[in-house]
């Protein structure tokens, strides 16, 4: 008899069937069964006899992890279909208001709005920016306050222009780029932006052939600087052990149901695990409203704010790279932008970021070698050096032209004329404008005021530096 038989995993006994063997005693089931992506496990464990295990006879094909495009919103996250849904028009619903990119279940209001538009906060609409090549127009519809990718942002009118050269953003000089788009690498002394040589990176830092931090989707293989598809289930943070496509643990903002991440209804929330209807907690800079039903409220100040417990117009901790005022409830920024805490003096920090160190001459942190940063590469040997805080020689030209970086400044010095291509300063501490030395001074002059950092050009036509 087969009632003792010892069947494999994801077989069940027959009982009372005669027989001595594998093939007569057990029958397959869908036990424990691991879906692929964009199927479910069938509710009914039922018995499987003949054909196996496998997604079309353990699971079901759901909208519960498909993706709609810019414009749509998944109308029924619990649809099944015969196979995974393969059209949007199956798990989306169009959201009605023109320019719209996001929106809940009321199709005719907008929560978010598509680049060139500006959100209605009243009418939840969306309006159309007048101004040409604008990605947002929140003060004024016929001035650019930023710019999509590509686009130079003039800050003299507000205006867009196209980059000539490939990169995300550009000074103004429009064929030299100052920021490159995921995958690939700024070459500081040509200003271009070279392609990483490995698939799916979002940095190649220290070599063009290694990636060191990926796009969305993929995972870093830290040892190997390879990026690797990732099998997890959608917005899922750990997978489940034994099977990837399952969750246990949701990125923020999302509710695990059966295996699955499902977005948390009121908009803001950080975790909804008691109640998708309910947040338990808030994304930085808001709080939680427990009274009024378990929805989270914007901050008054929103500036480097991570929480407003107490009340919405006063913050009570910051974000790193901020300095809480007690007092006043708002977070003073720290003045060097790879600080993590600035508490004594807001122009020195205490501590870094995750690779940078600091100096303690000058309180500043810096990279010492080639460092991902907010999708750039920091560190990387440039056509200057910083030379000491303070302004470079007693005449100095002022450009007035609000750059937002040194390299920014550097391109900026390389243009102008007027420049001897020596000495430049960058006031990153105070107005941002860009300057440098109008006179051939043989002794340099070095004040001592913080507000301006004192950069060397070191070469303006150094060899692009070698891969390891």
């Amino acid at each position: 008899m087969c009632c003792d038989y010892s069947c494999p995993d994801g077989y069940a006994n027959a009982h009372g069937t005669i027989g001595d063997t594998e093939e007569e005693c057990c029958e397959s089931t869908c036990d424990d069964f691991c879906c692929p992506t964009g199927w479910i496990a069938l509710d009914a464990q039922t018995d499987i006899v003949g054909i196996g295990r496998n997604a079309e006879s353990c699971c079901k094909a759901a909208c519960h992890d498909y993706e709609c495009p810019v414009g749509f919103r998944n109308v029924d996250k619990g649809i099944d279909f015969e196979s995974p849904p393969s059209e949007d028009h199956q798990c989306c619903g169009n959201c009605e208001v023109i320019g719209c990119k996001t929106c809940g279940r009321d199709t005719e209001k907008c929560q978010e709005c598509e680049t060139g538009y500006r959100l209605n906060a009243i009418s939840q609409s969306c309006e159309k920016c007048l101004a040409e090549s604008c990605e947002t127009c929140v003060e004024d519809l016929g001035r650019c306050d930023s710019c999509p990718t590509g686009f130079h942002f003039s800050e003299v009118d507000c205006s867009c222009t196209q980059c000539e050269a490939d990169c995300q953003s550009c000074s103004s000089d429009l064929m030299r780029c100052d920021l490159c788009s995921p995958g690939f690498r700024l070459d500081p002394f040509k200003g271009t932006c070279e392609k990483c040589e490995a698939s799916n990176c979002a940095t190649c830092c220290t070599s063009l052939g290694k990636c060191d931090s990926c796009v969305d989707g993929f995972h870093l293989e830290v040892t190997a600087g390879v990026c690797s598809a990732s099998t997890a289930a959608a917005h899922c943070t750990v997978s489940d052990a034994t099977c990837a496509t399952k969750c246990q643990v949701c990125d923020h903002g999302y509710h695990l149901t059966d295996g699955l991440c499902q977005a948390c209804e009121p908009e803001n929330c950080l975790t909804c695990d008691e109640d998708p209807m309910k947040c338990d907690a808030c994304i930085p800079s808001h709080r939680l409203n427990e009274i009024m039903g378990g929805f989270c409220e914007p901050c008054l100040a929103k500036i480097g704010c991570l929480a407003c417990s107490t009340t919405v117009s006063k913050c009570d901790s910051c974000e790193p790279g901020f300095r809480l005022d007690w007092f006043n409830g708002i977070c003073e920024p720290c003045m060097n932008e790879y600080c993590k805490t600035c508490y004594q003096d807001l122009s020195k920090c205490d501590s870094c970021h995750t690779g940078f160190v600091g100096d303690p001459e000058t309180g500043r942190c810096y990279a010492p070698e080639p460092t991902p940063w907010h999708g750039q590469c920091e560190g990387l040997k440039g056509p200057f050096e910083l030379l000491s805080t303070g302004n470079c020689g007693s005449k100095i030209h002022w450009f007035g032209c609000d750059t937002d970086s040194a390299h920014a400044c550097y391109q900026a010095v390389e243009a102008e004329p007027q420049c001897t291509k020596d000495y430049f300063t960058f006031n990153s501490r105070g107005d941002q404008n860009c300057g440098c030395k109008t006179s051939n001074e043989e002794v340099l002059v070095v004040y001592s005021s913080d507000l301006g950092d004192c950069y060397k050009i070191t070469s303006n036509d150094a060899p692009t530096p070698t891969e390891d």
